[in-house]
């Protein structure tokens, strides 16, 4: 006896605002539901100093036309050199502010001035920009992506990095120094704590309808420079798909648990997945109504054959708060126990999901029919 799975999953949420305002509220004032993120490593800090190069002659120029503008160490949970290269075609100053485009790399080690012993650590792009008032010091934020990293960084590629600072001015309109921090961790984990849940919602709305680039998640990928309902809308989407894949997991493990249930011959097993208001529609005959009669259109079946295969595959579900509802196809082959030839089935079902009190999911309305006549297994 064998059972064969296959399954092409889709999900569907329905992102609203409405639904995203209610998460908000509902969750905020929750003490506790964390949502745990993915991975749920914290994030990566250092703190940075750093010299301005813009004025050497000639510059500094990688293998891509960018100058190195600023160089230093970086010390924390990552140690070494860090160098932004910025792409000076795409650097714009309009009155106090500059906007610019860079690229960033943290190195073990020097690599202008010891190319050998340096290794890059950690490399990506970004964009930010740096504001001068009048007679101060002025100030930096950046934000942008990792794109590369050592074999022991390689779990930071791909997620959000966040930097910042102090700029000092040694003459007006001439850059000299500065110091910053440096931080890469899940994008929607804004306070760095290796997950996205009640607190991470309090600051995106403690920052509402400002600039401030850490909470700035939308447009991706570096936003549009204020938070409002855009970036709540990609938060609650993140944290719905969460709970969304959950649900298509536990439903796909009641398929499993389905299939084998069929093949066991354990009835008791196989009614366990149905509410107790099921009502499960199958062909040439009426509706069961309620798990009492439910059990009475499936005893004759459970107790006149066995089922040596079954099969559920094309497997599509699709996830709406409370409810879920699955498509598939499925195929089995039945032998009378009295004796006799096996009888194969080839048939679809569409059924309905409702999720019960203590949050698991059971089947709630059950509708099948047979895409041919029963017959004999076909030769192989």
């Amino acid at each position: 006896m064998k059972t064969r799975m296959k399954k092409l999953i889709s999900i569907s949420t329905i992102p609203v605002l409405a639904l995203a305002l209610l998460l908000v509220l509902g969750t905020v004032l929750a003490d506790d539901g964390a949502i745990e993120a993915q991975n749920p490593a914290p994030s990566l800090t250092g703190a940075t100093k750093y010299d301005f190069f813009g004025a050497d002659d000639p510059p500094t120029v990688d293998a891509e036309g960018r100058v190195l503008c600023w160089k230093g160490p970086i010390s924390g949970d990552i140690e070494g050199v860090m160098l932004w290269w910025f792409d000076m075609d795409r650097f714009v100053t309009i009155g106090q502010v500059s906007h610019w485009v860079d690229r960033w790399e943290i190195w073990s080690d020097d690599p202008l001035e010891n190319p050998e012993a340096a290794v890059l650590l950690l490399a990506g792009d970004e964009a930010g920009t740096t504001t001068a008032p009048p007679g101060e010091d002025g100030f930096w934020w950046g934000k942008g992506i990792v794109t590369e990293a050592s074999t022991e960084f390689e779990v930071w590629i791909g997620r959000q990095m966040y930097d910042g600072g102090n700029v000092k001015w040694a003459a007006p309109g001439l850059p000299d120094c500065g110091e910053g921090t440096f931080r890469i961790n899940l994008i929607f984990d804004f306070n760095g704590d290796g997950k996205v849940d009640n607190e991470d919602i309090s600051i995106i709305a403690g920052y509402w309808n400002t600039g401030e680039p850490l909470c700035d998640i939308s447009p991706a990928p570096l936003g549009d420079g204020i938070v409002d309902a855009q970036d709540l809308l990609v938060l609650t989407e993140y944290l719905t798909k969460a709970d969304v894949e959950a649900d298509i997991a536990a439903i796909n493990e009641i398929l499993d648990n389905y299939a084998l249930a069929m093949i066991a011959g354990d009835l008791d097993l196989w009614m366990s997945f149905y509410t107790d208001d099921t009502i499960k529609m199958a062909p040439d005959g009426p509706a069961a109504f309620g798990k009492e009669e439910l059990r009475a259109m499936m005893k004759p079946l459970f107790d006149n054959f066995t089922f040596e295969e079954m099969a559920i595959f094309d497997v599509e579900i699709q996830v709406a708060g409370d409810w879920a509802f699955c498509r598939c196809n499925f195929t089995a082959t039945m032998t009378p126990k009295a004796g006799g030839e096996p009888l194969y089935m080839d048939a679809k079902d569409l059924c309905t999901y409702k999720r019960q009190a203590d949050g698991s999911w059971k089947i709630y309305w059950d509708c099948w029919n047979s895409n041919v006549p029963p017959a004999a297994p076909p030769v192989e």
